[in-house]
């Protein structure tokens, strides 16, 4: 009987030969190449590029059927900026809801943020309100 090659017992066990030390080295050089690109590419053209800035300023509570909101947004030159405020109760539950959409504003500096001041109808006593998203309307 004689005995097999080292290279038939590995393709009979499905082993495979160990890369060079130089390609794992390229592979891995590779692998954070691409994450950095990929980092570059989500802080350019991430979530801060797409969406308004806002803040929330105030809140009164009217009475059970009103909560007064104020917030500040920054405006844009070219698009809407449509914005969602929330009324809650004491368990976090949405209680009042409203949009409110900004026009565009072509003398609008980036530094100048337009306050808002919003009634929100509620179906029960709210004990908070705030903006709860800014998008820009396409």
């Amino acid at each position: 009987m004689s005995t097999p090659r080292p290279d038939a017992l590995d393709s009979r066990y499905g082993r495979t030969p160990k890369p060079p030390k130089g390609r794992k080295r390229l592979i891995a050089a590779a692998a954070a190449l691409l994450l950095a690109v990929g980092a570059v590419g989500w802080v350019a053209f991430g979530k801060e590029a797409t969406e308004p800035t806002s803040k929330d300023i105030s809140f009164e509570l009217t009475d059970a059927s009103e909560t007064k909101v104020s917030f500040s947004v920054l405006p844009d030159k070219q698009r809407e900026v449509r914005c969602s405020i929330q009324a809650l109760n004491e368990q976090y539950a949405i209680v009042g809801y409203a949009e409110v959409t900004i026009q565009p504003d072509p003398s609008v500096t980036t530094s100048r943020p337009r306050v808002i001041d919003v009634d929100v109808r509620t179906q029960q006593l709210a004990v908070s309100g705030g903006v709860e998203k800014c998008r820009f309307v396409d």
